[in-house]
């Protein structure tokens, strides 16, 4: 997915070079620089904004792909505050771009540029002199994300109307959002209403060649920490994990695999009890015990009905989590609750091993985690979410496949994932450091825009 994002913007960044680009009609109508470049930036977190939301409505969505898509937003959001400009710079620079355009197009249609042009700071219709800019209306440049309402009224020097041909990838990205999405309102502080008129008024007056490289730099190295965060997060085992423990977990994930794994190669002695993490398949599980068995490690698997009867005999309690919430609770697979609440009765501490890129500023309505909350100063976004997959996990086919359709008298739930509540949950062990659940709502706060 971060390919995709570091493409859209490798792509965008094409398109708005071309001599037919809106980017370079704008420039020849006389329209200022600084609202020139501002409508790339704004454009282009439009268009990772739609592909973000796209990919969260496929049959592959889940909160680690939203995650990404803020992350990626924040890179672009930091490329244009480190790129910004003066107008005088940015008329400058607009300028002596219109002077290369006019020359390819010179040199392509096969005449020489004529000596009078050569001479002049710019070519026949294309001075930009700041008393013959045409400046749009201030509430237009205030809009966010739109397509036609950016110059809505705004006409050429030519006195016709101009027409935003755009991006071909921009038109190509429809507008969507998560069925059953709603707006929460609530009646903003005094601080919060200062936030939103400062960022109502947000402009980007950046150098746009500088801006382009700093943003594909800058989701360079978010690829570059995404594929060496679950490693980073192994090397800590050694110290978190002890002689002496042992550990019990439920089902196996690549986290889980990867993190006991490690803590094996490094040699510390550990007895490990696994839960067969029913109804996932029992496959992965006898492959994790099989690894440890051969690093000398003692391993028992146990069914699931085991968890509080051996629970008395374990030191440390180790899951995963599919996504952390902003409140410090998390969605991790079925199971997950059933060990944390025998963990608890027994005081186990329960360590769940992730990454940061799983935090998500989202935190459920209620126990059961129907629908979930992004957190914000004055409005929230509320989407529905389900924690149930088919029910062929549960039953056999042809049955698991006739009963959501053939009208039978009774109801399959079969969970997927569940929601943890934070008082359940000891630390979380991170590839940065480890985290209390009181402290995840300041690291999102740290990591994630409003805006976005």
């Amino acid at each position: 997915m971060i390919n995709l994002m570091s493409s859209i913007v490798h792509l965008f960044h094409e398109a708005e070079e071309r001599p037919t680009s809106y980017t370079t009609q704008l420039l020849r109508e006389n329209f200022p620089a600084e609202f020139v470049a501002s409508r790339q930036v704004e454009c282009l977190l439009k268009l990772i904004a739609r592909t973000g939301d796209d990919l969260l409505r496929s049959q592959f969505g889940v909160l680690l792909l939203m995650n990404v898509t803020r992350r990626v937003l924040a890179i672009v959001r930091e490329a244009a505050a480190s790129t910004k400009a003066t107008p005088s710079e940015l008329e400058k620079r607009a300028m002596e771009w219109l002077n290369e355009k006019e020359q390819e197009d010179s040199e392509e249609s096969g005449r020489e540029p004529s000596p009078s042009s050569a001479t002049s700071p710019a070519p026949f219709g294309l001075t930009r002199a700041p008393s013959a800019l045409p400046k749009p209306e201030r509430r237009c440049m205030s809009v966010k994300f739109t397509d036609e309402a950016v110059l809505h009224g705004v006409r050429s020097a030519s006195g016709l109307p101009l027409r935003d041909r755009g991006s071909p990838l921009l038109k190509r990205a429809p507008s969507v959002v998560v069925p059953g999405q709603q707006e929460l309102r609530r009646i903003p502080s005094r601080r919060s209403t200062s936030v939103d008129d400062g960022d109502a008024a947000e402009l980007f007056p950046v150098h746009t060649e500088k801006f382009y490289e700093e943003a594909q730099k800058g989701i360079d190295e978010f690829r570059d920490e995404v594929e060496g965060m679950t490693e980073e997060l192994c090397r800590r085992a050694r110290r978190q994990l002890h002689p002496s423990d042992t550990v019990l977990t439920i089902g196996c994930t690549h986290t889980t695999l990867s993190y006991l794994v490690q803590a094996a190669e490094e040699g510390v002695p550990l007895h490990v009890i696994i839960l067969e993490g029913s109804p996932s398949a029992i496959e992965a599980v006898e492959a994790l015990a099989a690894q440890l068995r051969q690093r000398q490690v003692t391993v028992d698997v146990l069914p699931d009905s085991d968890a509080f009867v051996v629970m008395s005999l374990c030191t440390k309690v180790l899951v995963s989590a599919e996504s952390v919430l902003a409140n410090g609770g998390m969605l991790a697979p079925v199971g997950a609750h059933m060990v944390c609440v025998a963990a608890r009765h027994f005081a186990v501490p329960c360590l769940v091993a992730t990454t940061t890129l799983k935090m998500s500023p989202y935190y459920p309505s209620d126990k059961l985690c129907t629908r979930l909350v992004r957190i914000a100063r004055s409005g929230a976004q509320e989407i529905p979410w389900s924690t149930f997959g088919g029910p062929e996990r549960v039953l056999p086919q042809p049955y698991g496949v006739s009963v959501p359709d053939g009208g039978r008298s009774f109801t399959v739930h079969a969970p997927v994932t569940e929601y943890v509540p934070p008082e359940l949950i000891a630390l979380y062990l991170t590839n940065e450091t480890e985290f209390t659940p009181s402290q995840i709502h300041h690291f999102v706060r740290a990591n994630y825009s409003d805006a976005d």
